[in-house]
């Protein structure tokens, strides 16, 4: 999916079970996608990792899943602390507070699987316009 533009801060949540990439390789991505953008990552629980962000970012992304504890309330507040964003269709609310939201029923892999994680967590990232390659291409290939 395309970049959104106008992008400055990003906000990303992670979930329990881990992530697709480190914290180091994911703050490459989201910079290489977002050249002038800082990202600020937190636990569901609500606990910062790293250096503490701004109350208002402009992109937020919710890699959490259904087995992550989060507050019944915590999307009406992602919804209004973040401009846009982006996350997995896991419980009620998500698909209408969200601006865009990655469909878990289209992965083919059975939901106990790692790879289930790994995928989803891989199209979150797609639609929230961060490439899985984020290796500069040189002019002469």
């Amino acid at each position: 999916m395309n970049p959104i533009l106008h992008i400055s801060l990003v906000r990303v949540i992670l979930p329990k079970k881990g992530i697709v990439y480190s914290l180091d390789v994911l703050r490459e991505k989201i910079l290489f996608s977002y050249p002038d953008s800082m990202s600020f990552f937190q636990e569901a629980t609500g606990q910062v990792i790293g250096v503490r962000g701004p109350r208002y970012v402009d992109l937020g992304i919710d890699l959490t899943g259904w087995s992550d504890p989060q507050s019944f309330l915590s999307v009406f507040r992602f919804r209004k602390e973040a401009r846009l964003i982006v996350g997995r269709n896991i419980g009620f609310w998500r698909k209408r507070f969200y601006d865009r939201v990655f469909d878990e029923n289209q992965l083919y892999v059975p939901k106990d699987s790692p790879e289930w994680e790994i995928q989803a967590q891989m199209g979150v990232l797609r639609l929230a316009g961060i490439d899985e390659g984020s290796e500069k291409k040189s002019v002469n290939d």
